[in-house]
């Protein structure tokens, strides 16, 4: 029986114990990562998803980049994407045949200039689990969560016209981490300031005197890697 693609990673890395590099075609020896049903389940997602408007997708095209397990081991070459909708992290085979990534697995991705990132995080001190791209690296991390949701068909009210069903991107969440603590979503700029001091008690009077606004963009960015230095 053949192993699912992250045992076999996990069993590269700890026999050798140094950094190593797969070549993307050795996906192909791997695709009893999900078995038929689990094929047969995506596949009809994927049709349903042609009758909604919008994409639930980063980007539906399928980009070359790389899988990183433990820092050590590389898978060159996959064709990866994001669905934000299921928050999935996809592969082809070269037959075209679309599998996911196991959400159980820490596994970053690095494609399409993102970084993306499988671990737990905060939501309003919830613990949940998903795909995270890493925008600023360092002993203070900044992450971005994407949103994407189904709204369903409406029938014509009054004025306003029926709508079909269809996915909509909802504004992005970000999310800071110190140390070793879990990514946490901010919201407020309060939130920013909390949990920024505790590295940086002048956060507050360095973001006014560079006029730096603690919310999503160059201004969020900056403080966390002031943060940094």
């Amino acid at each position: 029986m053949r192993f699912p693609l992250f045992i076999f990673i996990f069993i590269c890395w700890w026999q050798t114990g140094f950094s190593q590099v797969i070549p993307g075609d050795d996906l192909n020896s791997f695709l009893d990562r999900y078995n038929y049903e689990k094929k047969r389940e995506l596949q009809e997602i994927y049709a349903t998803y042609q009758s909604i408007e919008g994409t639930p997708f980063l980007d539906e095209e399928f980009v070359k980049g790389t899988a990183i397990i433990n820092d050590s081991v590389q898978i060159e070459d996959v064709p990866l994407r994001y669905d934000i909708y299921r928050d999935r992290i996809q592969f082809m085979h070269k037959e075209e045949v679309i599998l996911e990534i196991d959400p159980t697995q820490n596994i970053n991705f690095d494609f399409g200039d993102h970084l993306f990132v499988i671990q737990e995080y905060l939501d309003d001190k919830e613990k949940k689990r998903g795909v995270l791209e890493l925008l600023v690296d360092g002993s203070v991390r900044l992450y971005k969560k994407y949103e994407v949701v189904f709204k369903p068909a409406t029938k014509p009210i009054g004025f306003k016209d029926a709508e079909p069903d269809r996915f909509e991107r909802k504004d992005d969440k970000y999310l800071i981490a110190i140390e070793d603590g879990l990514p946490e979503i901010v919201q407020r700029k309060n939130d920013v300031y909390q949990i920024l001091k505790a590295c940086k008690p002048d956060i507050e009077e360095y973001a006014k005197n560079n006029k730096l606004k603690p919310k999503p963009g160059k201004g969020l960015t900056q403080l966390v890697e002031y943060c940094n230095e």
